[in-house]
């Protein structure tokens, strides 16, 4: 489920910065993006290091996860890759601008 979940977010990220490039608000998107990674980031360390409602447990939870633990794993791992993917794309949409 989790695979699924990541997937998807990944697809809709590429798909909004795609069309943000499209209409000529690429960097808005891309920094409002980078801001909305950060927070989720924050909100799951938060919730990891203060163990509110055993977050911590989503490391050795399976199969009996609970939503919490759940978000906490994905809040961890994707922003640092949808972040990657934001850079890339951002590194791809600056070169090719000028052609």
């Amino acid at each position: 489920m989790r695979v699924v979940v990541a997937a998807a977010f990944l697809a809709l990220e590429v798909a909004v910065l795609v069309l943000a490039e499209r209409r000529g608000r690429f960097a808005l998107v891309a920094w409002s993006l980078a801001g909305v990674l950060a927070v989720v980031f924050a909100a799951a360390l938060a919730a990891l290091l203060t163990d509110f409602r055993d977050a911590n447990g989503f490391i050795d939870c399976w199969p009996h996860c609970t939503a919490i633990q759940d978000a906490t794993g994905l809040g961890l791992l994707l922003p640092p890759v949808l972040f990657l993917v934001l850079a890339g794309t951002a590194l791809v949409v600056r070169l090719t601008r000028g052609r």
